[in-house]
């Protein structure tokens, strides 16, 4: 294999990883309800999620997408859809 280069398996879909966008929220919020429904089994406290919080998500990652010290990216399927989602923080550090 070339450096540089993956290969490529015709059985697994290409994914497109863009920044999210509006269109988005209701895919963010389901990733994570499903998150914290999957991994709350495991470990309680560090996953908890409260239905209440749940229901305002959207408005969550709506907030963090919009802010210049944070960016939420996804990785979409062929068609689209959302399936995984990734936050950062920007820092600033002049000593970096």
């Amino acid at each position: 294999m070339t450096p540089g280069t993956r290969p490529v398996r015709a059985d697994v879909p290409d994914y497109d990883v863009r920044t999210a966008t509006d269109a988005d929220l209701p895919e963010l919020a389901r990733m994570r309800i499903a998150l914290r429904d999957f991994l709350g089994e495991c470990s309680p406290g560090i996953w908890e999620l409260s239905d209440e919080k749940a229901a305002h998500l959207a408005d969550f990652y709506a907030d963090i997408i919009r802010k210049d010290t944070a960016r939420v990216f996804v990785a979409a399927d062929p068609a689209g859809r959302p399936v995984a989602m990734l936050m950062v923080r920007i820092l600033e550090n002049a000593n970096i």
